[in-house]
């Protein structure tokens, strides 16, 4: 392979590291704040409720509407919170937009077309990392083997699949086989009870997946 080519594979696996690694970073200060809600400010709000309860216990049948009004508030309150932990704490995803904008930017060749259907490339990371590796691993072997111009790269989701369709138009490679990067695919998978199929011909080279949604 060329210098050059190599180095613009180098650099487009840099940037989608760094894509990636943003991702990872808000997931995990997601968790931290998710944390910091339940375990302080929670916390507190749990003893506020306690001594607004002991108040209204004590003063029986002379608690003003205020105090009451404070005390369902503060309940609000605590369940509003628990909600939002709740919500930090799910939205664990990557965007695979992003992602695979970041590996294909620093290339001069083959441009990258990334097309979304039914979704915007927000997705969970075990899903998205299998995605994301089959189009790395075609726009790599585009690069290597074939004088493909472009990739075209089709993900939809639909009825609970993701459909994944990669395709370049690159000269047709006779003889050519499944090799380490397209079985570890593969792998990848039916390890998540998906299909997975590889073809050439005279158009060019494609990739088929489907995963589960």
């Amino acid at each position: 392979m060329r210098s050059k080519t190599m180095l613009e594979l180098s650099m487009a696996e840099l940037y989608a590291a760094q894509s990636l690694l943003r991702d990872i970073i808000e997931r995990e200060t997601k968790i931290e704040v998710a944390r910091n809600l339940h375990d302080e400010i929670g916390h507190l709000i749990t003893l506020i409720i306690v001594n607004l309860n002991r108040v209204i216990k004590l003063q029986g049948n002379n608690n003003s509407p205020l105090l009451l009004e404070t005390h369902d508030l503060t309940k609000q309150l605590m369940n509003e919170i628990r909600h939002a932990v709740l919500q930090l704490r799910s939205d664990d995803t990557v965007d695979l937009n992003e992602a695979i904008k970041a590996f294909s930017q620093s290339l001069t060749k083959p441009t990258i077309q990334a097309n979304f259907i039914g979704f915007d490339g927000i997705c969970s990371p075990r899903i998205g990392e299998v995605i994301f590796r089959a189009c790395q691993e075609s726009i790599t072997n585009s690069m290597r083997h074939s004088n493909a111009s472009t990739v075209n790269i089709y993900i939809k989701k639909s009825k609970g699949h993701y459909h994944i369709e990669i395709a370049d138009n690159g000269a047709n490679n006779k003889g050519w086989s499944i090799g380490n990067g397209l079985t570890g695919l593969k792998e990848r998978a039916e390890h998540l009870l998906g299909t997975f199929a590889a073809s050439s011909n005279q158009d060019g080279f494609r990739i088929s997946m489907t995963l589960p949604a």
